[in-house]
Formats: C-alpha cells, structure tokens, sequence
C-alpha cells in the first residue's frame, strides 16, 4: 500500500504542473500543456521533493527515539517462542486440528 500511495501522491502533485488550468481555477497559473511553461512543474516538483527529504528525516528521527527508548524487536527468546502467545496471549495458528475439523494423526 505504502507504494500506491507513494506513487499516486507523487502524480498527483507532479500533474498539476502538466495539467494545470486558470479557466477551471481562476487563482491557479496554467501548466506546462495550457501554455503555462514549466514554471509550475517545478514548483510542483519541488514541492514533492521538499516534502520527500522532511518526511525521511522526521521518520528517522522518530525510529531512533523508538529505538533508543522501547525498541523495535522483541527479546529472541519470546521471538523464538512465539510472539503472538507472549506478547497478545493467543496464538495466530491453531495447529492441533485440521480446517475441516478432523484430528491430524
């Protein structure tokens, strides 16, 4: 999902600077294929490339205090046991039965 989003988000700016209208926003400027230039995409394409490089760093900076506080993993020993058991005291996966309710031998 995290690239659908990414790569819709990234169109969706980029296009206004293609697509972009006065006569449908009489605010906005014209994009590159209304006679506008390429004025706009670049402002848009900046725009995109801003919010990329703030996004990244805020991320990093808020693992590292994940990291540096609670932790990303658990200890390897509850991970070996099973995380779903020790951490959610229940299990994913029933694996003493089969789906069409007989009892595996």
């Amino acid at each position: 999902m995290v690239g659908v989003h990414l790569v819709a988000g990234i169109w969706g700016s980029v296009a206004i600077g293609f697509f972009g209208a006065s006569s449908v926003n009489s605010v906005g400027i014209d994009g590159l294929f209304y006679g506008g230039g390429a004025a706009l995409l670049g402002k848009q394409a900046l725009g995109v490339a801003v919010v990329a490089v703030y996004s990244f760093v805020a991320t990093l900076i808020i693992g590292y205090a994940i990291e540096k506080t609670i932790g990303f993993r658990v200890k390897r020993d509850i991970e070996i046991a099973g995380i779903d058991l020790n951490e959610h005291a229940e299990t994913a996966y029933e694996m003493t039965s089969s789906s069409r309710g007989g009892l595996i031998l």
